[in-house]
This record gives C-alpha cells, sequence and structure tokens, in this order.
C-alpha cells in the first residue's frame, strides 16, 4: 500500500520539469539535491528557481556552483547570482571569471562567449560598473587567431557581445510558458524572433523545440536556413551537453543534405554549420573534439573562408581538454590542419619554440612569428 501510494506521488523532477505541483514549494535543499545529484538539465532548471529563495544559504551554494564542471550549470549560477542582486557575490564572480578563463585562457574550465556574458550581466546586477563589463567583453570580441594565412578574427553571425549585455540587461525575454505559448501560432517572423528568445531565456526545457527546428526537413530553403542558424545558436546559449549529438548530427546533415538542395546558396552565403560549430563551443563537451580538429582543415566550405575559424575559437574554449587533439594533430597532420592546431595552442599559451624550424611551411612561418618579439 505504501510503495503503491508513493509512485503515484509527483517525483522532484517531476515537479521542477513537468510542472506536477508548486515548484515555488520547493524548499532550498530540495533544490540543491536536484544541482548536485540530478541530470544537467534538472540542475540548471533548479538553479533557476534557487535565484529566488531568500535564504543566504541559498546565495552561498549559487556561488559555489560558479565552479562547476559542467558548462551550464555555471552559467545558471551565474545568472541566477544576478537576479538576487547582492553586492556580496560581486567578488565571488570575479574570483570565478578569473579562475576559468585564466591569465592566458587555459583552464580545465575556460570561459565561453555565454559564460562570460553572464558573468557580466550578474556583476552589473550585483553593483558592477556596466561600462567596464562592456568594455571587457568588447575585448573579448576582438579575439584573433594565427593561422596560415595571419592573423584572423572569427567571423560569426551572433550579435557582438556588448549588445547582447545590454540586451540581457535591459530587455530580457519572456519566461518559458510564455514563449512557447506564443510559438504555437506564430508567424514566420514571430517564430524566428521566439527561437532567439528561448535561447536567451536559457531555459533546458526549450532544448527539444530548439532540437526540432534544427532537424525540420519541410521548411523552404530561405525560412529554413535561417530556422536552423536561430535553433543552433540558441542551443549553444542554453549549453546543455546533451545536445551534443543534436549539433554533430546537424553538423552531417547540413553538409550532406541541405547545402546540396536547391536553394543552398542561401546557405552559403549565411552558413548554418558556423553556428553549428560555435554552439559546440559553447557546449563545452569534450566528446566534440574529434569533429572539431577535422574542421580546422576546412578552408573552402563556406563564403567567410571555410570553418576552420569557428573550429579554432570553440577548441580555445574548451582549453585544457583539448591540448591532446591539437598536440597531436600539430606534430602528425599536414598542413593547414597542423597550422591552425598552432595557433589554438598559441592562443592557450603554449610555446612555439619547438616548431620554428618545421618542414612544414605554415607551421614555421606560425611558429616564428609568434616567437618574434
Amino acid at each position: 500500500m505504501l510503495r503503491t501510494r508513493m509512485a503515484r506521488l509527483p517525483s522532484l523532477r517531476d515537479r521542477l520539469l513537468g510542472g506536477l505541483g508548486p515548484t515555488a514549494a520547493l524548499d532550498g535543499p530540495s533544490l540543491a539535491r536536484a544541482v548536485r545529484h540530478g541530470s544537467e538539465q534538472l540542475a540548471v532548471h533548479a538553479l533557476r528557481l534557487l535565484s529566488a529563495r531568500p535564504e543566504d544559504e541559498a546565495r552561498l551554494f549559487l556561488e559555489e556552483r560558479l565552479d562547476d564542471a559542467r558548462v551550464a550549470v555555471r552559467k545558471a549560477s551565474a545568472r541566477a547570482l544576478g537576479q538576487r542582486g547582492d553586492p556580496r557575490s560581486r567578488s565571488a564572480l570575479q574570483r570565478a571569471s578569473l579562475n576559468q578563463a585564466g591569465p592566458s585562457g587555459l583552464t580545465a574550465a575556460t570561459l565561453t562567449d555565454e559564460l562570460a556574458l553572464h558573468f557580466a550581466a550578474a556583476r552589473v546586477r550585483c553593483g558592477g560598473d556596466r561600462a567596464i563589463e562592456a568594455e571587457q567583453l568588447d575585448a573579448r570580441d576582438r579575439r584573433v587567431f594565427q593561422t596560415e594565412g595571419g592573423l584572423r578574427r572569427v567571423a560569426l553571425d551572433v550579435p557582438p557581445l556588448p549588445e547582447r549585455l545590454a540586451l540581457e540587461l535591459d530587455s530580457p525575454p519572456g519566461g518559458f510558458d510564455d514563449l512557447t505559448a506564443r510559438l504555437r501560432t506564430a508567424g514566420r517572423r514571430e517564430q524566428h524572433v521566439l527561437l532567439n528568445a528561448l535561447g536567451l531565456d536559457g531555459d533546458p526545457r526549450a532544448l527539444p523545440l530548439l532540437a526540432d527546428a534544427l532537424c525540420a526537413t519541410d521548411v523552404d530553403p530561405g525560412r529554413g536556413f535561417t530556422q536552423r542558424r536561430l535553433a543552433a545558436t540558441a542551443i549553444g546559449r542554453i549549453g546543455l551537453r546533451s545536445a551534443t549529438p543534436i549539433l554533430l548530427r546537424a553538423l552531417k546533415d547540413e553538409a550532406l543534405d541541405f547545402e546540396g538542395r536547391p536553394g543552398a546558396g542561401m546557405g552559403i552565403q549565411y552558413p548554418v554549420r558556423t553556428n553549428l560549430v560555435w554552439a559546440l563551443g559553447e557546449v563545452g563537451d569534450p566528446a566534440a573534439i574529434p569533429t572539431l580538429i577535422s574542421y580546422l582543415s576546412n578552408t573552402t566550405g563556406s563564403a567567410f573562408g571555410g570553418f576552420y575559424l569557428p573550429a579554432m575559437d570553440a577548441l580555445w574554449k574548451l582549453g585544457h581538454a583539448a591540448l591532446p587533439a591539437l598536440t597531436a594533430a600539430l606534430a602528425t597532420s599536414p598542413e593547414p590542419q597542423a597550422t591552425h592546431a598552432l595557433g589554438v595552442l598559441l592562443a592557450l599559451g603554449q610555446d612555439a619554440a619547438p616548431w620554428r624550424g618545421d618542414s612544414r611551411p605554415g607551421v614555421a612561418r606560425v611558429a616564428r612569428t609568434a616567437a618574434a618579439p
């Protein structure tokens, strides 16, 4: 009898994600257990709810989660602290940013763009200087990599970080329930706006909807390329590792199917794969490293000059986890893959001196350029 009665009670997971029972009634310890022991999706949703808990223990717990191994958890913790707006959290947010970025950008948990954005927004909401945060984000946006063709900056179909900071602070999107309700009856243009808003909102429950939009095959070319770019970007902004297989499959489909269809010229002008590779860097899952390494040799696949620059950027965001694969590619791969692997290693603070006399001209040139005073 007891077992039967218990089976009818909504579980913590159901209450968090399925709408069974008032989530506002969940106490702090229950939410903390969901973060520690639940899936990544469950942890992120629990952290979003913890932002409204008044207890000081909730603030301290959120600050501890800023060093979590999961990118999405760190981001949700920063966002929750920002929504609380407690000035005491500014030092913890600053420390976590420095720990994750490091003096050369190399640690086991390098900052992604979305992490940097949410750390900055949280510091502003906790009393930090908005102009300083915007300036630091602008400097990050201007990062360049050493490539076989010289210094190059990544071209992305993503708004600049200072612009996204202003949007985050001044025009936050509606909540998940409101956005999804509007999505059911939206026309084409509003649907695109809502897909973007779901990524900005960051609710993990949006992932299935965004995956459907990313994989839709019954959309005309012009609309389809825009829809898939927005869905890929939104998935990257949410940052769940469970999205990695979805993004990797979409990369293959985009190259083999969509880009070869009539009307695909629109996809070449605005390549969806650029956004997919960017999203893999934002998710921060080491499982994507082999695919990203393979894209280091892609120099002609888009109107932006190939996909090697987004791949370099994504590998840089993966930081320490990408070092073995980058080192192996540098040692054994032909140009330009080896050259671009070296470019990422240099951005991660590695020494170029051993490669100055390399037999591959591009590798030697990049190594000598990096070593020049």
